[in-house]
């Protein structure tokens, strides 16, 4: 078309130009990344929970166990749950808080410690559950 002077006018421009294009492209790339990352670490928190879950639940098992299968009196005992990368170790060591006792004199009490210990992510994690028992009589 041609306006009053013999020239070709030019209309309105419709659409971006393609620095705009670029800019948009970069932005939501990088939002992408953020959120990519957030899932990823999400993701990983989730696997961490669950092996800590599983940790409690072995400890737990461990120190039921105390008593039962395993007798109670100074020492270590260690073993790997099947079919997992978890291991575990009960120790019974003298227990002696004379601040608890309050002067009071209890023999033979032991403090049971259940340590079970996993791989993840290229470092060793441990979970501890602490309990008192009374030394086994022979």
């Amino acid at each position: 078309m041609f306006g009053r002077k013999g020239t070709q006018s030019r209309g309105k421009q419709i659409g971006f130009t393609l620095l705009e294009v670029l800019v948009a492209f970069v932005v939501m790339s990088a939002v992408l990344v953020v959120i990519v990352q957030g899932f990823a670490g999400g993701l990983r928190n989730l696997g961490s929970t669950d092996n800590y879950g599983l940790a409690a639940l072995i400890a737990e098992s461990r120190l039921n166990e105390v008593g039962l299968i395993h007798p109670v009196e100074e020492g270590e005992i260690e073993g790997i749950e099947e079919g997992t990368d978890f291991s575990w170790r009960i120790r019974f060591e003298p227990w002696e808080d004379t601040a608890m006792l309050a002067g009071e004199s209890l023999q033979g009490l032991l403090l049971v410690t259940v340590e079970v210990a996993w791989p993840e992510f290229g470092k060793d994690k441990t979970f501890r559950l602490y309990s008192l028992r009374q030394e086994s009589i022979n």
